[in-house]
């Protein structure tokens, strides 16, 4: 079975659980960002031949996480024409159980420990033809809008402007003190909202509000530690 993850860290930990580096692909392209017109896209005709073989692979996302999905449907797209290949699904569950009745949720599959992923390896539920034809018709509509930003609305994947965010942000910003830690209040959207973001969009997204004169930077951060960790103010505008 060849397994395809799409976030390093979900890579890193599949091979801890002992999967072989050759039945192991990592597409993590940054494909629910930017331009994709400007995307460095990988070579997949050794897993195409692959397929074209006879052998299976299981995709592993989440519908949480903007950038598996995008990946998710970005693979399916490109596949489109292996309509005998062998693919399987492996969504992320809404929660891991827990002792004591308790349960711990994840965005995306590089939060998920070995011992909560060992037993998925042995479930294997098939992609179907029109959920393969879904996600090619879905990406091919992206790939046309091409907006700044992909994110998850409904269960969907959909274009959004630059600022789609923001308001997430701007909630919690009104919560914080007039001086703040950058990386306070990423954590607490990150936290509060589940939005299956990365902490680099939402620091782009606060230097735009930098931009337009909402936030100050009081002092930058320290010489080698990220650049969220700098104290910021609120202006009156």
């Amino acid at each position: 079975m060849i397994e395809i993850v799409f976030g390093k860290n979900a890579y890193g930990t599949m091979k801890y659980m002992g999967i072989h580096p050759a039945d192991l692909y990592c597409f993590s392209l940054g494909l629910s960002m930017g331009d994709l017109a400007k995307k460095e896209y990988p070579d997949l005709t050794e897993l195409k031949t692959r397929l074209e073989q006879g052998e299976s692979a299981r995709l592993w996302y989440s519908e949480k996480s903007p950038e598996e999905y995008c990946g998710f449907h970005w693979l399916l797209s490109r596949l489109k024409k292996l309509e005998t290949a062998e693919l399987f699904a492996a969504a992320l569950p809404a929660y891991f159980p827990r002792p004591n009745d308790c349960f711990m949720t994840c965005s995306d599959w590089s939060g998920v420990t070995p011992e909560d992923w060992m037993p998925f390896l042995e479930e294997k539920t098939p992609l179907l033809p029109a959920q393969r034809m879904g996600a090619y018709l879905s990406w091919l509509e992206l790939e046309q809008e091409n907006s700044p930003l992909r994110a998850i609305v409904n269960g969907s994947l959909v274009s959004v402007p630059a600022d789609f965010y923001d308001h997430f942000l701007l909630r919690e910003l009104e919560k914080q003190n007039d001086d703040f830690m950058e990386a306070i209040l990423i954590g607490k959207v990150m936290a509060h909202y589940q939005l299956g973001l990365g902490d680099i969009l939402l620091h782009q997204r606060v230097e735009a509000l930098i931009e337009e004169g909402i936030l100050e930077t009081v002092s930058p951060a320290e010489e080698g530690k990220p650049p969220m960790r700098r104290l910021l103010r609120k202006t009156q505008k």
